[in-house]
């Protein structure tokens, strides 16, 4: 290998005794190589941040720190980098901090369960109380990344969580059922995408996450109710389990939906209702009310005071009355809280209601775009069409 003389800076080979050209001696010239090597390394630019080697036999001995100001004589103030501060080579060190200046986030230490606290504050008074339940529930399973720092999450450890998370319940630990799996995934992606909203991440590692779970979750069937048992319900229809179930049946609206319906949102002079949740096509929208379920709804109002239709009953306390009720009216506890709006479906069907009324009606996507952009409805209209049935 040729090297420079540090005499006559000709060329020359580091295997020469001395320079050929000047005659400087071997040994000068490789004290004054070493001697340029061990000289310190080029300064870092201002505000870019330090790096230093800590004295001591370290696994990691270069520690980076960035510059988060200047104290009241002008120096600068350093602070660790976040989530990982020390390397083994100094190289490493100013590769961390070169990815660190591109694109600065906040430094503070942010666990996952900062996140959750942070984004739940925000968005759990934006949705039905059933809603905020089943994610505390999948936020339960959640248990071995909460207190990890959100950047240093890796996809390795959300696939661990899934199949080894647990939650206690009675004493026990308990993992996540197959079907509890969507809805947690579902739960880290809002999360994720809240984190880059702030900027504590620029990346949302759960879109790539796959679940590999050997069972596949099949969602349970829903069955219509039959002619003879929607006229058993009738003949309850001052019970509040069967007269619930008989406005699902005229409406459409899922029990969550019901349940959350505002008073302020029900128009008796105008034989509408507004509300709705879930998609862009069901939230808020109009549902004629049905000249069966009218006298059902006047009930409703008139039992208490409050802002909803039906104060005071969650999802889950619901879901129980509807099983025992069902067992207790018809004599069989088959049938799902969801049945009813199965019920609406196969009803407008059967009475040949016009396909767009249907949609309209129960909150599904229109993709005709003239139907869905161009066409106005008028509520009117879709009461007429719902009296068919």
């Amino acid at each position: 290998m040729l090297i420079e003389c540090k005499e006559c800076g000709k060329s020359i080979s580091d295997k020469a005794l001395q320079c050929p050209h000047c005659g400087l001696p071997s040994n000068c010239f490789h004290k004054i190589s070493h001697r340029e090597n061990s000289r310190k390394r080029m300064r870092l630019p201002n505000g870019f941040g330090r790096i230093t080697k800590i004295k001591g036999r370290l696994n990691r001995p270069y520690r980076a720190m960035v510059t988060i100001g200047k104290d009241e004589y002008g120096r600068p103030i350093g602070k660790l980098l976040q989530p990982k501060a020390y390397f083994k080579t100094y190289n490493e060190a100013y590769q961390a901090l070169a990815e660190y200046n591109r694109d600065p986030y906040d430094l503070s230490v942010t666990t996952l369960e900062d996140i959750y606290n942070a984004w739940s504050e925000k968005y759990f008074p934006t949705v039905a109380k059933s809603t905020r339940e089943r994610i505390v529930i999948a936020w339960k399973y959640s248990s071995m990344i909460k207190d990890m720092n959100i950047r240093e999450i890796r996809i390795r450890h959300l696939k661990r969580c899934l199949d080894e998370g647990y939650m206690i319940k009675y004493g026990k630990k308990q993992h996540p059922p197959d079907g509890m799996k969507g809805p947690i995934k579902s739960l880290w992606n809002q999360l994720f995408e809240y984190a880059i909203e702030y900027e504590y991440v620029s990346r949302n590692i759960v879109k790539d996450l796959k679940t590999n779970s050997k069972k596949t979750y099949t969602p349970p069937a829903h069955s219509s109710y039959t002619p003879e048992e929607l006229e058993i319900l009738w003949k309850y229809k001052t019970e509040f389990v069967p007269a619930f179930t008989l406005v699902q049946c005229y409406s459409g609206f899922r029990p969550g939906e019901l349940l959350a319906l505002a008073r302020d949102n029900i128009h008796l002079d105008q034989n509408i209702m507004i509300g709705g949740m879930k998609t862009a096509a069901g939230t808020n929208r109009i549902v004629p009310i049905h000249p069966k379920i009218k006298k059902i709804i006047e009930s409703f109002l008139s039992d208490e005071d409050g802002t909803l239709l039906i104060n005071n009953v969650s999802y889950k306390q619901y879901y129980y009355l509807f099983k025992r009720s069902m067992l207790d009216v018809l004599g069989t506890d088959t049938h799902k809280p969801h049945d009813g709006r199965k019920t609406f479906a196969t009803l407008a069907k059967k009475n040949e209601l016009d396909e767009y009324a249907i949609k309209h009606i129960m909150g599904h996507t229109i993709s005709d775009i003239t139907e869905s952009v161009y066409t106005e409805r008028d509520p009117q209209w879709l009461y007429k069409e719902i009296c068919k049935i």
